[in-house]
């Protein structure tokens, strides 16, 4: 049996999947920084009770990978940037 998984553990997951995002970012030089605000809100959506830690890499994808892809295609988002990432209340803000 495992036993239930509280916040700290879904935000020491959460790190883990945002290390993997950066880590596939390097070449390109850019960097992401996650304020708290971004963190809990990926914590609130990448946790289930029921479910565990299973949602976190939808919600990354969903709100990380996605938002970034968008913005790497529009062209807000170049090469050697250093992206700050926060949460403004209703989304993930993505501002360099």
């Amino acid at each position: 049996m495992f036993g239930q998984l509280g916040k700290e553990h879904i935000s020491s997951i959460i790190k883990l999947q945002l290390d993997r995002v950066q880590s596939r970012l390097a070449d390109r030089k850019i960097t992401l920084d996650f304020d708290q605000s971004a963190m809990d809100f990926l914590c609130e959506k990448g946790y289930d009770p029921a479910m565990g830690a299973r949602p976190v890499k939808r919600a990354i994808q969903t709100y990380v990978e996605n938002t970034l892809a968008r913005e790497l295609l529009a062209g807000t988002v170049k090469d050697g940037d250093a992206i700050k990432v926060h949460f403004d209340g209703s989304q993930l803000v993505f501002a360099r």
